[in-house]
C-alpha cells in the first residue's frame, strides 16, 4: 500500500525520531511576535508554544492573518493580498494490477488543451490535461499511480470551512454533497484516462 497517508506516516517518525512532536487538532490562533522575530504560536485553546523558529507552511495570506498587525512591511503584505491564487489540482492514487515499466523513471503529461485559465467552464467529463507517475514502479505486479488533475476553486468554495465531525485518523468528514462532487471529478479523470489506455 502507499499514498498520501503512508508518506505521512513516514514524516511524523521523522520528526518523533529527531525528537519533535506532531499534533493534531491544534489550530493555530497567532504567531507571536517580539522584537520583530517570532517567539512562538498561541494556540485556539489558549495554550502558548514557545519556538525558536516559526514556519508558517500554510498559504501566505493565511500567515498573514496569524501575525500581529505592523509585524511585515506594508509592501509586502499589499504583495501577498493582491496575488492572483494559483492553479487547484486534485491527486489521485490508483492501485492498478499489470506493467508498470513505462512509467518507471517518468512522468508522463497529456494536453488537450493549452488553456488552462478555461478549466472554471469545463465540466466533470473534459479533464483538459492529467499527469501521471508510477513511484517505483518495477514492471509486471500491483503498483501505485499518481495522477493529478486540474479543477477550479469555484468547484469547492461552498464547501470552505464546513465539516461534519472527524474521520478515524483526523482528516476531516465533508458533507456527502462534497464526496459526490469529488467522485464526479475522479469519474471524468478515469474515462479520459481509460480512453487513453483502454488496456
Amino acid at each position: 500500500r502507499g499514498g498520501g497517508d503512508r508518506l505521512a506516516q513516514v514524516m511524523v517518525a521523522r520528526v518523533e525520531a529527531l525528537g519533535g512532536r506532531v499534533r493534531l487538532r491544534a489550530p493555530a490562533a497567532e504567531i507571536r511576535v517580539e522584537g520583530g522575530v517570532a517567539t512562538g504560536v498561541r494556540l485556539e485553546s489558549g495554550e502558548m508554544v514557545g519556538a525558536d523558529l516559526v514556519i508558517g507552511a500554510i498559504h501566505p495570506r493565511s500567515v498573514l492573518g496569524l501575525l500581529p498587525a505592523g509585524s511585515v512591511r506594508p509592501a509586502y503584505r499589499d504583495r501577498v493580498e493582491s496575488a492572483r491564487p494559483g492553479s487547484l489540482h486534485m491527486g489521485v492514487y490508483l492501485e492498478v494490477e499489470g506493467d508498470l515499466s513505462p512509467l518507471a523513471g517518468r512522468n508522463l503529461y497529456r494536453y488537450h488543451t493549452w488553456d488552462v485559465d478555461g478549466v472554471e467552464q469545463l465540466d466533470d467529463a473534459e479533464v483538459p490535461f492529467w499527469f501521471l507517475t508510477a513511484p517505483g514502479a518495477r514492471g509486471e505486479g500491483r503498483g501505485v499511480v499518481l495522477g493529478l488533475f486540474p479543477t477550479s476553486a469555484s468547484r469547492w468554495e461552498r464547501w470552505e470551512g464546513e465539516e461534519r465531525g472527524r474521520r478515524p485518523g483526523g482528516a476531516p468528514q465533508r458533507p456527502p454533497e462534497y464526496e459526490e462532487e469529488k467522485e464526479r471529478m475522479l469519474q471524468g479523470f478515469l474515462r479520459r484516462l481509460g480512453a487513453e489506455f483502454p488496456e
